[in-house]
């Protein structure tokens, strides 16, 4: 912090023993300055710098979730009781509930003015275990890569209460249906090139997954 004598003055005696004109302090406290100005008249003020704590706070190490956990939403939680929560997403409330990858930012303002600032990034897993990739080796996709048009081929969009829902790769839901047949055609071209993941359920449960690529 910056203080500094705003008279035209002769002399300058601060309580921390400098004789400038201005003085740069680092801690809170009382300092005063008694000045005198070229004519002898004299004079003196004190100021008292109260310093308060940032809102400090951690809102987690960075991480990495399966699309279908982010689905279910997660809560990023920051401190409580401050008077102005910013989150990057246009939230204002202490906890932001998020069901998107990338990087969310949240700046909070104490009662006294005081701010601070955290980030977390969530990145996308796909999630493919062992006994998945096995199921997923018997479901086909043609033509992959493909122009957003393309069919899926498999015995497990038969089974009861069988579902695929694919994402892109922000994870977003961009298509969900319930299957019947053991083939399903699928038409992402109103969604854009890029790469997407079509997953496999049973009972809301993971089956399988499979990546396509739409140019």
């Amino acid at each position: 912090m910056w203080i500094r004598c705003t008279s035209s003055c002769a002399t300058y005696d601060w309580s921390t023993g400098d004789s400038t004109e201005s003085i740069t302090i680092q801690s809170a406290g009382t300092y005063s300055v008694f000045v005198t100005e070229t004519t002898g008249c004299s004079g003196s003020d004190t100021i008292e710098v109260v310093e308060f704590d940032l809102p400090a706070f951690d809102l987690g190490n960075d991480t990495i979730l399966c699309i279908a956990d982010l689905e279910l939403g997660l809560d990023l939680n920051g401190p409580a009781g401050q008077a102005v929560y910013a989150w990057s997403t246009g939230g204002d409330q202490p906890t932001e509930t998020v069901t998107a990858f990338g990087t969310y930012i949240l700046t909070v303002e104490s009662a006294e003015g005081c701010r601070f600032t955290d980030s977390i990034s969530i990145a996308n897993d796909t999630c493919v275990g062992i006994s998945d990739a096995a199921q997923a080796r018997s479901i086909l996709i043609y033509p992959n890569p493909n122009f957003g048009q393309f069919t899926v081929n498999g015995d497990v969009l038969t089974e009861k209460n069988a579902q695929l829902k694919i994402y892109n790769a922000d994870g977003r839901l961009v298509l969900q249906r319930s299957t019947q047949s053991a083939t399903e055609a699928i038409d992402l071209s109103l969604h854009g090139a890029g790469v997407y993941y079509v997953h496999f359920l049973k009972d809301s449960a993971p089956v399988g997954v499979k990546k396509v690529v739409v140019y």
